[in-house]
């Protein structure tokens, strides 16, 4: 068997320490840059509505990190997502009142999240093939739901 080229390898470790730089570099020139073109870039009230508006996303995309690294590609998480807002619309349009609301849509979710995962360990079905039932059930429900009046 061969040795790997010492030289190689020293190169491939700088790589990415040069790499983390330029983004850095580009992060650095990209906010400056912002800034010299709009003087509400930098601003707290800014900053403060990117952040509410990243919220939501980032609820979405954290726990979406663990399970794409665990090698399950996991599509049911947008399909529930789009189904709990189809019912939290249903429900307000009933008339409930919106702590009700909200109460019900996080149980309905946390719900489906868990028959995903009986569904899962239980049938060893894989996460991809068993989505495509999340997502008819919300396309489902939400052209039920747009057809009323």
């Amino acid at each position: 068997m061969a040795k790997p080229d010492s030289a190689l390898l020293t190169r491939k470790r700088e790589t990415p320490l040069q790499w983390e730089v330029l983004l850095v570099i580009v992060l650095i020139l990209s906010l400056v840059l912002g800034r010299v073109l709009s003087p509400v870039f930098l601003t707290g009230a800014n900053i403060s509505n990117v952040l509410a508006d990243l919220i939501e996303i980032a609820l979405m995309a954290l726990p979406m990190t663990l399970i794409i690294v665990a090698a399950e590609i996991d599509l049911s998480v947008a399909s529930v997502l789009g189904a709990s807002s189809t019912l939290m619309g249903v429900l307000w349009r009933m008339g409930l009142p919106m702590p009700l609301v909200i109460v019900i849509v996080l149980i309905a979710g946390a719900l489906a999240g868990f028959l995903n995962g009986l569904v899962i360990v239980n049938h060893c079905l894989h996460p991809p093939s068993r989505s495509a039932h999340w997502r008819y059930f919300a396309a489902w429900r939400t052209c039920c739901s747009a057809t009323r009046p």
